[in-house]
C-alpha cells in the first residue's frame, strides 16, 4: 500500500510534473500550452478546465480554454466560457476568440456585436490586428467590401506581419493599383516584408520582372511561384502559366491559389478532360469547399451545358456568397443563351464583390455593347483599361467600339496594340480565338482603303480557322475591290460551300459575274457591310477568362 506522501507522476517529452496536492498552476498551465502545440486538444481541453478552476478564472487561463475548445470545433462552447466571465467587455485576447468562435459558427450577428463594443486600450497591436480581420470579414458577409477593406488596411497598419489581412485583400480583389501602393507604404519600415508583399501585388505588371535581391533564397517558394503564375495569366501566357502550376501543384496538390488559376487556365487552353478529372477530384476531396463546386461549374460551361453550369455555380454561391469569380462565370452562363438581364445582374454583384479586378467591368461593357449602347460600353472598357492597361480583350473591344463609331484610324491603332501584346505573350502561333482580331484588323484595313494589308490580315484568320465562311467572303471582297475577279470569285465559291445560305456570299458573286460579263468595276465602290456575326456586331473574341483573383 503506497504512503499518503506518495505522488504519481505523468511525463511527456516536454519535461515532467507533478499530479498532486501541492501541484503548481503555473506547471498545469505549461501543460495545456505542451498539449496545445502538440494538436492534443482533447486533453489539453480536460486539463484547462481544471486550470480554470484552480486559477479563479483568471484572464489568460479562460482564453485558454476557449482556444482548446475553438480548436475543437466547439464554437459555441468557446464564446460561452468568455461572455459568461464578462471577459469579452475587458480582455481584449478574449473578445477576440468570442468573436472569431462566433464567426466560424456563421453567429454574424452576435460576432459584429463583439467587435462594435467600445474599444479595449491595448499595447497588444498583433491581437488588435487579428480583431480587425475579424471585423472585415464579417463585413463581408454583409457584401460590404468597401468597410471590409478599410478594415484589413487597419489591420496592416497595427501589424504589418498580419499576412491574412493582406491576402484578404489581395484573393478578393479589393485593391486597384493606387491602393496597392498606399497598402505597401503601411508597410514600408520593414524593407524585407515591403518587398516582399510587393511581389505579391500587382498581378497585372510583366511577369518576367527580376527577381529582387531581398527575396534571394525565395526564389522556388509556392506563393511567389503562384503570383508569378497568376501574372503570367493575366498577361495571356495560359501555356507557360499552365506549366508553372502543373509544377507548383507537384509540391502542393491542394494549394488554393494554385487550384484556381488551374481551372482559370483549363478552360482558357479548351482541356476540358483534364478540367473534369480535376474537378471530380475536388469533389471527392473538399465536398463542402466553394472551389470544388465552382471547377463543376466551369466545366460544365466549358462543354456548353449552360444550364448545368449555373446549377453548380449555384451551389457555389450558396457556400460562399462573396466568392466573385463564381458570379463571373454565373454571367457567362447565362449571357452565352442570350439572358442579358441576367447576365448584367451577375457581373455587377462580381464587380461589387471584386474592385480591384478588371473583368467585370469588362463584361458589362460586353453586355452593354450587345444591347447597342456603345458610349455606356466605351466607359466600362475604359474603365477596366484603367485597371489592367495591358489586357489585350480589353483593347480589343475598344478598337471594336471606335470601328463601330467609325473611328477607322484609331480602331487599327488599338488592334494592333492588342496583337503585339498577344504576339508577346505566344511565341508560336496564336491561339484559334484570336481569329476575329485578324479579321477585323482587316476590316480596318479595308476601310483605309489599304487593300494588300487587309487581305494579309484575312489570310492570317484563315489560317486560324481555314474553314470560316465569313472570311473567305472577306477575302473575296477585297480581292473584288482590287478587280481581281478569279480570286474574288473563286473565294465566294469557297465560302457558299461552307454555308449556302450565305446571302452576301450569294448577292456579291452574282454582281462579280454580272460585272465580268459587262467589264465594270468595283475599284472604287465599297458596298460590302461589316464583318458580321450572328448577334449582328462585327467579330467578337470568345473571352472565357475567369478570375482569381
Amino acid at each position: 500500500m503506497s504512503s499518503s506522501r506518495s505522488t504519481g507522476k505523468l511525463r511527456d517529452s516536454g519535461g515532467e510534473w507533478t499530479a498532486s496536492e501541492s501541484m503548481s498552476v503555473a506547471d498545469l498551465r505549461k501543460k495545456v500550452k505542451s498539449l496545445m502545440d502538440k494538436l492534443q486538444f482533447h486533453s489539453a481541453l480536460f486539463w484547462a478546465d481544471k486550470l480554470v478552476t484552480l486559477s479563479k478564472d483568471k484572464p489568460s487561463d479562460v482564453y485558454l480554454l476557449a482556444s482548446c475548445l475553438f480548436h475543437g470545433r466547439q464554437f459555441h462552447r468557446a464564446a460561452e466560457v468568455v461572455k459568461r466571465r464578462g471577459y469579452h467587455f475587458s480582455h481584449l485576447q478574449c473578445r477576440f476568440i468570442a468573436a472569431l468562435a462566433y464567426l466560424e459558427s456563421r453567429e454574424f450577428d452576435l460576432a459584429m456585436e463583439l467587435v462594435d463594443l467600445a474599444p479595449i486600450k491595448s499595447d497588444d497591436t498583433e491581437t488588435l490586428a487579428a480583431l480587425e480581420v475579424v471585423k472585415g470579414r464579417l463585413f463581408e458577409t454583409l457584401d460590404d467590401s468597401q468597410n471590409a477593406a478599410a478594415c484589413y488596411k487597419t489591420a496592416l497598419t497595427l501589424d504589418n506581419c498580419n499576412q491574412e489581412a493582406l491576402h484578404l485583400l489581395v484573393n478578393h480583389h479589393m485593391l486597384n493599383k493606387e491602393e496597392e501602393n498606399e497598402v505597401l507604404a503601411l508597410v514600408s519600415r520593414n524593407e524585407f516584408t515591403q518587398t516582399l508583399y510587393s511581389s505579391l501585388l500587382k498581378k497585372y505588371d510583366e511577369p518576367d520582372e527580376p527577381r529582387p535581391l531581398a527575396l534571394r533564397g525565395l526564389e522556388n517558394n509556392v506563393d511567389l511561384l503562384t503570383n508569378r503564375a497568376e501574372k503570367l495569366f493575366y498577361n495571356c501566357d495560359y501555356r507557360r502559366c499552365h506549366e508553372l502550376v502543373n509544377e507548383i501543384l507537384e509540391r502542393d496538390p491542394f494549394c488554393p491559389e494554385a487550384l484556381e488559376i488551374q481551372i482559370a487556365c483549363l478552360m482558357e487552353l479548351n482541356k476540358a478532360c483534364q478540367l473534369y478529372i480535376l474537378a471530380h477530384r475536388l469533389i471527392d476531396t473538399y465536398p463542402e469547399n466553394v472551389l470544388s463546386w465552382y471547377a463543376v461549374g466551369c466545366y460544365y460551361y466549358l462543354i456548353r451545358k449552360a444550364a448545368d453550369a449555373r446549377k453548380y455555380l449555384e451551389k457555389a454561391t450558396t457556400l460562399k456568397a462573396a466568392f466573385g469569380p463564381a458570379w463571373l462565370l454565373y454571367g457567362h452562363a447565362y449571357a452565352v443563351e442570350n439572358e442579358h438581364d441576367q447576365a448584367m445582374a451577375a457581373y455587377f454583384k462580381a464587380n461589387h464583390l471584386m474592385p480591384g479586378n478588371h473583368l467585370p467591368t469588362l463584361y458589362v461593357g460586353l453586355e452593354y455593347q450587345h444591347q447597342a449602347s456603345n458610349k455606356l460600353a466605351v466607359r466600362f472598357f475604359e474603365q477596366a483599361r484603367c485597371i489592367a492597361p495591358r489586357d489585350p480583350f480589353v483593347i480589343h473591344e475598344l478598337g471594336v467600339a471606335a470601328y463601330e463609331s467609325g473611328e477607322h484610324e484609331k480602331a487599327r491603332t488599338l488592334f494592333e496594340e492588342a496583337l503585339t501584346i498577344i504576339q508577346k505573350a505566344h511565341h508560336s502561333a496564336l491561339p484559334d480565338k484570336w481569329e476575329p482580331l485578324l479579321n477585323n484588323l482587316g476590316h480596318v484595313y479595308r476601310k483605309l482603303r489599304r487593300l494588300d494589308q487587309a487581305i494579309g490580315f484575312y489570310q492570317q484568320a484563315l489560317v486560324l480557322n481555314p474553314f470560316c465562311p465569313s472570311t473567305l467572303a472577306n477575302l473575296g471582297f477585297a480581292y473584288s475591290l482590287q478587280a481581281d475577279w478569279d480570286r474574288a470569285v473563286d473565294h465566294f465559291h469557297q465560302a457558299l460551300s461552307q454555308n449556302r445560305d450565305d446571302t452576301f456570299s450569294t448577292t456579291m458573286l452574282q454582281n462579280i459575274l454580272e460585272m465580268m460579263l459587262s467589264e465594270k468595276n468595283l475599284e472604287d465602290t465599297d458596298v460590302m457591310p461589316p464583318y458580321k456575326d450572328e448577334d449582328g456586331a462585327i467579330a467578337k473574341v470568345d473571352i472565357q477568362e475567369v478570375s482569381m483573383e
